[in-house]
Protein backbone atom coordinates (compact mmCIF):
# COMPACT_ATOMS: atom_id res chain seq x y z
CA UNK A 1 0.00 0.00 0.00
CA UNK A 2 1.58 3.28 -0.84
CA UNK A 3 2.39 5.61 1.59
CA UNK A 4 -0.21 8.71 2.19
CA UNK A 5 1.32 11.92 2.13
CA UNK A 6 0.52 14.44 5.55
CA UNK A 7 0.29 17.70 4.77
CA UNK A 8 2.57 20.28 6.22
CA UNK A 9 2.38 23.32 7.29
CA UNK A 10 5.41 26.14 7.38
CA UNK A 11 5.75 28.75 10.32
CA UNK A 12 7.69 31.03 10.37
CA UNK A 13 8.95 31.53 13.97
CA UNK A 14 10.33 35.13 14.98
CA UNK A 15 9.43 37.23 17.88
CA UNK A 16 6.36 39.02 16.85
CA UNK A 17 2.91 38.25 18.28
CA UNK A 18 1.45 37.71 15.12
CA UNK A 19 3.61 34.63 14.91
CA UNK A 20 1.57 33.19 17.56
CA UNK A 21 -1.80 33.62 15.62
CA UNK A 22 0.02 31.89 12.50
CA UNK A 23 1.46 29.12 14.60
CA UNK A 24 -2.02 28.54 16.12
CA UNK A 25 -3.67 28.50 13.14
CA UNK A 26 -1.16 25.69 11.53
CA UNK A 27 -2.04 23.69 14.57
CA UNK A 28 -5.16 23.65 14.61
CA UNK A 29 -5.55 22.98 10.76
CA UNK A 30 -3.16 20.37 10.75
CA UNK A 31 -4.92 18.84 13.42
CA UNK A 32 -8.31 19.05 11.85
CA UNK A 33 -6.91 17.74 8.68
CA UNK A 34 -4.45 14.91 9.92
CA UNK A 35 -1.55 16.89 8.77
CA UNK A 36 1.75 18.01 10.35
CA UNK A 37 3.53 21.42 11.53
CA UNK A 38 7.20 22.54 10.59
CA UNK A 39 8.56 25.10 11.88
CA UNK A 40 11.33 27.34 10.55
CA UNK A 41 13.84 29.76 12.44
CA UNK A 42 16.16 32.28 10.05
CA UNK A 43 18.93 33.56 12.05
CA UNK A 44 19.97 36.62 10.18
CA UNK A 45 23.35 37.07 11.26
CA UNK A 46 24.24 39.98 8.40
CA UNK A 47 24.10 42.75 10.66
CA UNK A 48 27.75 41.33 12.53
CA UNK A 49 30.77 42.47 12.23
CA UNK A 50 32.71 40.63 9.54
CA UNK A 51 36.16 42.15 10.52
CA UNK A 52 35.90 39.63 13.62
CA UNK A 53 35.30 36.55 12.11
CA UNK A 54 36.15 34.30 15.58
CA UNK A 55 33.79 36.43 17.66
CA UNK A 56 31.06 36.70 14.63
CA UNK A 57 31.31 32.53 14.41
CA UNK A 58 30.91 32.23 18.10
CA UNK A 59 28.18 34.77 17.82
CA UNK A 60 26.15 32.77 15.26
CA UNK A 61 26.89 29.42 17.25
CA UNK A 62 25.21 31.04 20.35
CA UNK A 63 21.95 32.41 17.96
CA UNK A 64 21.48 28.84 16.57
CA UNK A 65 21.46 27.65 20.08
CA UNK A 66 18.87 29.88 21.03
CA UNK A 67 16.83 29.22 17.71
CA UNK A 68 17.52 25.56 18.61
CA UNK A 69 15.82 26.04 22.39
CA UNK A 70 13.06 28.14 21.20
CA UNK A 71 11.88 25.61 18.52
CA UNK A 72 12.46 22.90 21.02
CA UNK A 73 9.88 24.50 23.35
CA UNK A 74 7.58 24.98 20.65
CA UNK A 75 7.76 22.18 19.57
CA UNK A 76 6.17 21.07 22.46
CA UNK A 77 2.98 23.16 22.43
CA UNK A 78 2.30 21.56 18.85
CA UNK A 79 2.69 18.55 20.11
CA UNK A 80 0.04 19.25 22.70
CA UNK A 81 -2.26 20.69 20.14
CA UNK A 82 -1.52 18.14 16.95
CA UNK A 83 -0.48 14.86 18.80
CA UNK A 84 2.42 15.33 16.82
CA UNK A 85 5.97 16.62 16.86
CA UNK A 86 6.96 19.26 14.63
CA UNK A 87 9.60 19.32 11.91
CA UNK A 88 12.31 21.48 13.09
CA UNK A 89 14.14 23.81 10.92
CA UNK A 90 16.90 26.48 11.95
CA UNK A 91 18.48 28.40 8.55
CA UNK A 92 20.83 31.15 8.41
CA UNK A 93 20.14 34.39 6.03
CA UNK A 94 17.41 36.55 5.24
CA UNK A 95 14.04 35.15 6.25
CA UNK A 96 12.29 35.50 2.88
CA UNK A 97 14.74 33.57 0.88
CA UNK A 98 15.61 31.13 3.46
CA UNK A 99 11.80 30.51 3.17
CA UNK A 100 12.00 30.32 -0.33
CA UNK A 101 15.17 27.98 -0.32
CA UNK A 102 13.32 25.58 2.05
CA UNK A 103 10.30 25.15 0.42
CA UNK A 104 12.16 24.36 -2.88
CA UNK A 105 14.35 22.32 -1.12
CA UNK A 106 11.51 20.07 1.38
CA UNK A 107 8.37 19.30 -1.20
CA UNK A 108 6.42 17.89 1.50
CA UNK A 109 6.05 21.64 2.64
CA UNK A 110 2.40 22.34 1.12
CA UNK A 111 1.12 25.25 2.63
CA UNK A 112 3.10 28.35 4.24
CA UNK A 113 1.13 30.22 7.12
CA UNK A 114 2.24 34.07 7.86
CA UNK A 115 1.15 36.10 11.12
CA UNK A 116 -0.10 39.43 9.52
CA UNK A 117 0.44 42.70 11.50
CA UNK A 118 -2.69 45.22 11.38
CA UNK A 119 -0.41 47.83 12.84
CA UNK A 120 3.01 47.70 11.26
CA UNK A 121 4.39 47.15 8.12
CA UNK A 122 5.75 43.45 7.66
CA UNK A 123 8.51 43.21 5.69
CA UNK A 124 8.50 39.21 5.46
CA UNK A 125 4.57 39.31 4.35
CA UNK A 126 5.29 42.26 1.75
CA UNK A 127 8.62 40.47 0.38
CA UNK A 128 6.18 37.29 0.16
CA UNK A 129 3.19 38.58 -1.55
CA UNK A 130 5.41 40.88 -4.04
CA UNK A 131 8.49 39.09 -5.16
CA UNK A 132 8.19 35.35 -3.55
CA UNK A 133 4.72 34.57 -5.24
CA UNK A 134 6.49 34.02 -8.37
CA UNK A 135 9.12 31.29 -6.25
CA UNK A 136 6.52 30.04 -4.44
CA UNK A 137 4.72 27.58 -5.89
CA UNK A 138 2.65 26.65 -2.69
CA UNK A 139 -0.69 28.27 -0.98
CA UNK A 140 -0.56 31.17 1.46
CA UNK A 141 -2.04 31.88 4.81
CA UNK A 142 -1.98 35.40 5.96
CA UNK A 143 -3.48 35.18 9.67
CA UNK A 144 -4.02 38.67 11.10
CA UNK A 145 -2.97 39.65 14.32
CA UNK A 146 -6.16 40.95 15.39
CA UNK A 147 -8.14 37.51 14.81
CA UNK A 148 -8.94 35.88 18.63
CA UNK A 149 -7.92 32.35 19.94
CA UNK A 150 -11.54 31.54 19.44
CA UNK A 151 -12.19 33.36 15.79
CA UNK A 152 -8.90 31.06 14.89
CA UNK A 153 -10.09 27.99 16.35
CA UNK A 154 -13.57 28.41 14.31
CA UNK A 155 -12.10 29.22 10.91
CA UNK A 156 -9.56 25.99 11.12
Amino acid sequence: MPETHQRTLLVVIDDSAECRSALRYACQRALHSGGRVALLKVIDGSELLHQWQGIEQAMLEEMREKAEEELQQLAQTVAQQVGVLPVLHVREGKPAQEIINLIKQEPEIDVLVLGGCSSADNPLVNYVLSQGLGELHVPITIVPDVMTIDDIDRIS
